[in-house]
């Protein structure tokens, strides 16, 4: 199985080293899940993921992006908190 994440590089824009570490958790995340898959990343203008999972592998998938999604937000909002205390 492949997985393969297409995102838009405008958002991650000055971050030093945002497609390794970007690639460094997906892969971590999507292995706990399928060991054998091939993971890849795709910096680009768009979003997307790309797979040749099954229906419910694929749900699966989109289950944890969701999570690490769900994560990021999390984390900018308590940086932007962070950067307002004085």
């Amino acid at each position: 199985m492949f997985v393969e994440l297409v995102y838009d590089k405008r958002n991650v824009a000055g971050l030093e080293g945002a497609r390794e570490i970007i690639l460094a958790e997906l892969t971590k995340r999507v292995h706990q899940i399928f060991p054998d898959a091939e993971v890849k990343v795709k910096p680009m203008q768009a979003n997307g993921l790309n797979s040749d999972a099954s229906k419910s592998d694929r749900e699966k998938l989109n289950r944890m992006l969701e999570e690490i999604v769900a994560v990021i937000v999390l984390f900018r909002i308590g940086h932007i908190a962070l950067s307002y205390q004085v």
